[in-house]
Formats: C-alpha cells, structure tokens, sequence
C-alpha cells in the first residue's frame, strides 16, 4: 500500500516539474523504510524560522550548483521561482556575482559559497548572526544541507554521471561560477 501511495507521490511531483525522479522510485521500490527516511530528510532544506523563503531559495541554488547537478540546478531554479525569487535574482546568485542582489540575498549567497568551500567562516557567520540572529544561522546550515541532499542520493544511488551530471542550466555548466 505505502509503495503505490509513494510511486503515486513521486510520479506526479517528476510530472508537475518535468523532472526526472528514477532514483526516488527505485528508493521506494526497493526499501519503503529507506525512502520514508528520505522523505523525512528532504524537509531540512525546508526549515525555516527567520529567513525569507528567497533567502533560503538562494542558498539552496548556491547549494545546488555546487553539487554539479544539471536537472537538481533546474528543479531548484523552478522552485526559486514558486518561492518569489525574481528571474534577475535567480540569473545573479546562478552567476556567481553578488552584484545587483539586494544585501539579504548577497549574504546568504556568500554564506553558502563559504560553508560549501570550507573556508574560514567567522566573518560570514557573524554578519549572519546580526542580520537574523542563531535561527538565522541555523535556517541557511538546513538549507545548505537540504540542498545537497537530492544529488548526493542520485550519485550513490548509480543514478547521476559525470555526462548527466554537468548537463547545461539555461545554456551555461552547472557548476557553480568557479572561484567567484
């Protein structure tokens, strides 16, 4: 029963963003429990207490592109704009440029690049810190993490390759604009 329900689920949300969602199939279809823990996880990147849903949308895309996904990138680009990001917003966190973002948007962008290079953080948290307090920090870390989530299960699943993987976003690499 659970696994009609789920198939049921996940064929019509790869339907609705015209996504393809063979790994969460093959998930449910081989251990139900597996994929209800999924499931569960996939709301990381949902959580939110004090950012908006734009700025957690714009970690998530930084997120995204990091992980090199081509299909992930143009899920999470349909999904930016359902949350309220502007296309320019969208075009500018994809670039790599905080340039014309408003200063939310540019932070939460220099946020996520900082965590997903490892680099020295204090600066960046601090600056996170003041502008929407520990639920802040906490907010953009879920989303950070949320994010990653989808491609790393497709990678480990044998459901994502190198081909597949750097398919092109809106005509240019997924990978996040390199060393901006």
């Amino acid at each position: 029963m659970f696994n009609a329900i789920a198939r049921k689920f996940i064929t019509a949300f790869g339907r609705r963003y015209d996504f393809d969602v063979s790994y969460q199939l093959y998930l449910a279809d081989h251990s139900g429990s597996a994929f209800r823990t999924f499931a569960r996880a996939c709301k990381l990147g949902w959580h939110r207490q004090r950012v908006s849903p734009q700025v957690a949308m714009a970690v998530q895309l930084v997120a995204i592109q990091f992980e090199d996904c081509g299909s992930c990138t143009e899920l999470m680009i349909k999904l930016a704009r359902e949350a309220g990001m502007e296309e320019a917003e969208i075009n500018t966190v994809l670039s790599g440029h905080a340039d014309g973002l408003q200063e939310e948007l540019a932070l939460a962008c220099r946020y996520a690049r900082t965590v997903l290079r490892h680099e020295e953080s204090a600066g960046v948290l601090e600056e996170v810190r003041q502008r929407w307090g520990e639920q802040g920090v906490i907010d953009l870390a879920m989303a950070v993490l949320g994010a990653r989530l989808y491609p790393q299960m497709k990678w480990a699943l044998g459901f994502a390759s190198p081909g597949a993987a750097c398919a092109m976003v809106g005509g240019r690499p997924a990978l996040m604009a390199a060393e901006a």
